[in-house]
């Protein structure tokens, strides 16, 4: 499997048939193809799916922060460059990483001139995590300061028992051994499931359905009003609500429907109104109706949001 910001990618032998019963049967629709690929859109939040017996490239407008299956097909038959290929520095900084699980990328930006990869690789139970900076030329490498964060839990992670350090020219790499059994036990995820929308816009409802997936249980379930795009120097107070619906969990074919009269208002406020020594902070805050709903997913230790969908638009 290959996560991007673009699509996710699974590769290995699949049955198309299935595959297609599956997307058709949870709310996709047949749309043309691309290149020998099958291709499956939806119409509600932009979902796409290009298919073909050996692999499915999928994107989500709620999931990748550029969906674009195209340009992962493009990229992988070399008619598009890759990203290593156009840039110097990922490429040498990718050369140090290796192979890993995961990798965090981080180019320059403003008044900061370095660029950093982090990832992780595994040898049995062990992990090491790998920090890798690059600075350019005629800059200095901020040595000293660099080895003595590398062991104090502020570049590599705290479980880290064994620090490896060493400078190369411009480049700075730190590296730590994570023993087993050391970190934080993982975060619950949401089960996999496909939801579908509809609107009703005489009724000023939205209907969330369960397409496909596992079951999940109501009360992990909540939904949530927002203000979609107000500026950054205002807070949102918003206001989490359990389902409206009788059932204990909700599985394929299932629906909840939630009407926009029980969507609460949202209050806003400036940041700079809020006052921290007041009985309450935010008595300054304004009630503005809500113009996003999203429905979250909570466990033990987290809350995750699931999707969100537009209030304004109801047609």
């Amino acid at each position: 499997m290959l996560e991007t910001r673009f699509g996710t990618v699974l590769a290995g032998g699949v049955d198309p048939t299935t595959i297609t019963n599956t997307l058709t049967a949870s709310g996709y629709r047949r749309d043309g193809t691309y290149r020998g690929y099958e291709r499956f859109s939806r119409s509600d939040v932009h979902r796409e799916a290009l298919v073909t017996d050996e692999e499915i490239v999928w994107a989500s407008q709620r999931v990748h922060e550029h969906p674009n299956v195209e340009a992962l097909v493009d990229a992988r038959d070399g008619r598009i460059p890759r990203y290593h290929e156009e840039h110097d520095a990922y490429r040498r900084l990718s050369e140090v990483i290796g192979e890993s699980r995961m990798v965090e990328y981080i180019p320059p930006e403003g008044d900061r001139r370095w660029t950093k990869l982090e990832g992780f690789r595994f040898d049995g139970d062990t992990a090491y995590h790998i920090m890798a900076f690059l600075y350019p030329e005629g800059m200095k490498v901020p040595e000293a300061d660099l080895r003595e964060r590398s062991t104090d839990g502020t570049v590599l992670t705290r479980e880290v028992d064994a620090t490896d350090f060493r400078i190369d020219g411009q480049l700075a790499v730190a590296e730590g051994r994570i023993p087993p059994g050391e970190g934080n036990p993982p975060t619950p995820q949401p089960p996999q499931i496909t939801w579908g929308v509809t609107r009703d816009a005489a009724a000023q409802t939205l209907t969330f359905t369960h397409e496909a997936g596992e079951s999940v249980a109501t009360t992990d379930l909540q939904f949530r009003a927002d203000i979609a795009d107000k500026p950054g120097e205002y807070l949102s107070l918003t206001e989490t609500r359990p389902l409206p619906t009788d059932h204990d969990e909700l599985t394929p074919g299932d629906s909840v429907t939630i009407g926009r009269q029980s969507v609460p208002d949202v209050g806003v406020i400036h940041v700079d109104d809020i006052d921290q020594d007041a009985d309450d902070p935010y008595a300054a805050r304004e009630l503005q109706p809500a113009t996003r709903l999203a429905v979250t997913y909570s466990s033990v230790r987290s809350t995750r949001p699931l999707f969100a969908i537009g209030l304004e638009d109801t047609a």
